[in-house]
């Protein structure tokens, strides 16, 4: 009996240093999944805040990406604005241009015809004087030395044309 008390005893003290080790190892065990928790809380919380930046970022960028695409849009009109008023200017230039030179075409004509008139009168007062200083010089008149010469350039003058 005393051999199975003391096979008991050591029974239990066995199974109370088990016990004591497991509830050692479950006290360990129970702290580390402790700090595990709290390491996956402050991971989430990471996560989060990247997750956040990271939107906050795409938004960033979404948002410069509209305003860029808008300001193109409106240069890219201001361009054609500018191209339609430089084309417009170039067209009225023109038109312009030809207008003058519709007038100025019209002037000299018209000059040109008042030339060719006033020639025609010069023509016919030269050989109306001429005939009548032949009719003088006919008639025996003496002519003065200024008509003489005049007369002579007259009839070379006749004698080309």
């Amino acid at each position: 009996l005393e051999e199975s008390r003391s096979q008991l005893d050591q029974l239990r003290t066995a199974h109370s240093q088990d016990r004591s080790s497991r509830e050692l190892e479950i006290g360990t065990l129970q702290e580390q999944l402790q700090l595990a928790k709290q390491r996956q809380v402050l991971h989430d919380n990471d996560l989060d805040k990247y997750k956040s930046e990271l939107k906050s970022a795409l938004d960033r960028e979404a948002s410069l990406q509209r305003t860029h695409d808008k300001e193109h849009l409106e240069w890219q009109q201001r361009l054609e604005r500018c191209e339609q008023q430089q084309h417009k200017r170039s067209e009225d230039i023109i038109e312009s241009l030809m207008k003058s030179r519709d007038e100025l075409s019209a002037l000299a004509e018209q000059r040109l015809a008042e030339l060719l008139q006033r020639d025609r009168v010069v023509r016919l007062l030269q050989a109306s004087r001429s005939q009548a200083l032949r009719e003088l010089e006919r008639r025996g008149l003496e002519l003065p030395p200024a008509d003489a010469e005049m007369l002579a350039l007259s009839q070379e003058t006749q004698n080309i044309s």
